[in-house]
């Protein structure tokens, strides 16, 4: 008489499933939180990096952007790229971004009714969002 031997499936040692609840953003308007750390916190928030040139550009002349504003912002990033564009001014609501495509990051930012009389040099395209 042969024997037989029953197999059980294999079931490799699985952890628990855990999933984490992100907390919800704080409100660009919270009287709790100063501008400097909300723009720190829109800012660590998006695809696109800022120089801390631009940091401080956005923080003196009063620039800010919503999540919205972000994602168009990156993109038109992303599009400039698939364009072969490497230095590019973004013109977007009244506001004006030089942005090193290659390195996904805004170099300087400024208002556009501040732009009279300037000259920007070493860009390859524009981009209208």
């Amino acid at each position: 008489m042969s024997q037989f031997r029953i197999l059980k499936p294999y079931v490799p040692n699985q952890q628990p499933i855990t999933k984490t609840i992100p907390q919800p953003k704080s409100k660009i308007g919270d009287s709790n939180t100063s501008f400097s750390d909300q723009l720190q916190k829109t800012l660590n928030n998006s695809d696109v990096k800022f120089s801390k040139h631009a940091k401080l550009r956005l923080q003196e002349q009063g620039i800010q952007l919503s999540d919205e504003e972000l994602n168009r912002l990156s993109n038109g990033v992303d599009k400039a790229k698939q364009k072969g564009a490497k230095e590019s001014l973004f013109l977007m609501n009244n506001n004006a971004f030089v942005v090193s495509v290659k390195n996904e990051t805004v170099i300087t930012a400024m208002k556009q009714n501040n732009m009279e009389e300037q000259i920007i040099t070493n860009i390859d395209s524009a981009v209208l969002l």
